[in-house]
């Protein structure tokens, strides 16, 4: 089993966490509906303008797993939500 992590930070360009929320909500959702990953906002949830965005991805094949968080960036990237990456981490475990 292969465990593809990613943590993705996110400066958005929002004036409010109501904003803010929308946005997270939105991309999250569009996320779901194009690829077969867990995405969650993991962190910085109290500030209006800033983000991080977990996905996981689990299969039993190293280069499908990581293929699969790296379309998921590009679904990211290339996303109608004004924002701008500030870092991407990315992690792979190996295991049973």
């Amino acid at each position: 089993m292969v465990v593809s992590v990613c943590k993705i930070e996110i400066l958005l360009y929002s004036r409010s966490l109501k904003e803010k929320r929308r946005v997270i909500k939105s991309l999250l959702a569009q996320i779901r509906s194009r690829k077969n990953v867990s995405a969650a906002e993991v962190g910085l949830q109290d500030k209006f303008d800033f983000s991080i965005v977990g996905l996981s991805s689990v299969s039993d094949n190293r280069k499908v797993s990581e293929s699969i968080i790296d379309q998921t960036i590009r679904v990211i990237e290339n996303s109608k939500f004004e924002f701008e990456i500030i870092k991407i981490e990315r992690e792979v475990a190996l295991g049973i």
